[in-house]
């Protein structure tokens, strides 16, 4: 039920007035989000979104300042109506420019995890590649113990699953195909 309200706060957010409004004001161009899941033995699922926007080239900082504060009230009134705990603005919207967005397109990729065995997820979390990896090493390694175990792993890979079942974790708008390319 907690994914659903979380789905349902995304597609509000894309629909709500102040956002199409920031979308004209600031000459939207393209726009690629990405569903990012982590789970923690202390909270349990954390699903969150990154998402890389595209406007027109004169933004400001002062722009980018006002982007954030104009949504950060429309994101705390979605969760709010969708009985989702309330956050504060350092944790729940971060407007950051193009340029320092490195860390977020990073983020998006398991090779670093593969190749470095260095968990991802903040915090004593695990992402869902991180889980994968536990996994695997339970699987070839009779005497691994992680810090979650093996039991634990398999249930939480298992329900994330079972609830992420065809959705799509990489979604692309506007004119992004031809800016990528």
């Amino acid at each position: 039920a907690r994914r659903q309200r979380q789905m349902c706060i995304r597609v509000s957010m894309r629909s709500d007035r102040v956002w199409l409004k920031m979308k004209k004001r600031f000459s939207h161009t393209w726009d690629v989000r990405n569903i990012e899941t982590t789970w923690g033995q202390r909270n349990g699922w954390h699903a969150h979104i990154h998402q890389l926007v595209g406007f027109g080239e004169n933004m400001t900082t002062a722009d980018l300042d006002l982007l954030q504060y104009e949504l950060f009230p429309v994101w705390r009134r979605l969760l709010k109506k969708y009985g989702l705990r309330d956050i504060d603005m350092k944790w729940g919207l971060d407007v950051i420019r193009a340029d320092k967005a490195k860390a977020y397109l990073t983020k998006w990729n398991i090779s670093k995890e593969i190749s470095s065995g260095e968990k991802s997820a903040k915090n004593g979390n695990y992402s869902i590649g991180d889980l994968e990896i536990e996994n695997l090493k339970y699987s070839v390694d009779e005497t691994y113990k992680g810090s979650v175990s093996h039991s634990q792993v398999k249930f939480c890979l298992a329900e994330y699953h079972r609830v992420m079942e065809g959705r799509k974790f990489l979604v692309v708008g506007g004119r992004f195909n031809a800016f990528a390319k």
